[in-house]
């Protein structure tokens, strides 16, 4: 009997619940065995539908910036992504300082690049002297050596992996001084020289007198390699 229902209860939620007919009627036997049917019978009792309670689940929408077009990035490429990068705000050539001059007579050179903020995964800095590409890499510092004197010019730029540049800085100009292979004995071209003393030094004393490498010997009587006899003039 408890079983029988057990039985009937779970057909009454099945109907009700899938809706598959419009009434259920409910009978019970001379046994008192209970039965339940879409279909009236004699002695049926009409059970009452009740409404199942619903709660309605709505698709979250996604929304996108519409400065970025939905794609992550800003308008100009530049990985605006999801570590909130929205480009660089300054690229600037830091030393050699511009309108200076550096003395480096083996043409020796450093280069040091501030990035702000910080540079990127996938980006790289590309460093001009001159106007032609001369270094690149993710340093921001770049050494040269045997750099030619005189005037020169540098732009350091950043650039993706696919090559497109994303922020350059301002022309930084300097001289670099060194000694010309011409003037060996100055500093540079036009640099005049020291003269040299026409009287004696004290490495060349006038003839008969010691020298300050050659100190009288009171012990020795002839010359000495330092300051040898002056040849007598011819009669």
């Amino acid at each position: 009997m408890p079983n029988s229902l057990l039985l009937s209860g779970f057909l009454v939620c099945l109907l009700v619940s899938t809706g598959a007919a419009a009434e259920i009627y409910k009978s019970v036997d001379e046994d008192g065995n209970v039965t339940f049917s879409d279909q009236p019978s004699a002695g049926a009792e009409q059970i009452e539908k009740k409404e199942i309670p619903t709660v309605s689940s709505e698709k979250p929408v996604q929304e996108f910036n519409s400065d970025d077009g939905g794609n992550g990035n800003d308008d100009n490429g530049k990985n605006g992504s999801q570590n909130g990068f929205q480009g660089y705000d300054s690229i600037d050539i830091v030393s050699p300082e511009g309108g200076g001059a550096i003395r480096s007579n083996s043409g020796s050179l450093s280069v040091n690049i501030n990035v702000q903020p910080a540079l990127q995964q996938g980006h790289t800095i590309v460093l001009y002297m001159d106007g032609s590409e001369a270094r690149r890499g993710r340093s921001s510092a770049f050494q040269f050596a045997n750099v030619d004197r005189g005037e020169h010019t540098l732009t350091a730029a950043i650039e993706t992996d696919a090559g497109e540049e994303l922020a350059r800085s301002d022309n930084v100009t300097f001289t670099l001084l060194r000694r010309s292979l011409l003037h060996p004995d100055s500093q540079s071209p036009g640099t005049p020289q020291a003269p040299k003393p026409d009287g004696p030094t004290p490495t060349n004393p006038p003839s008969g007198q010691p020298s300050g490498q050659n100190p009288v010997n009171p012990g020795f009587d002839g010359p000495t390699p330092t300051n040898p006899p002056k040849p007598s003039p011819s009669s």
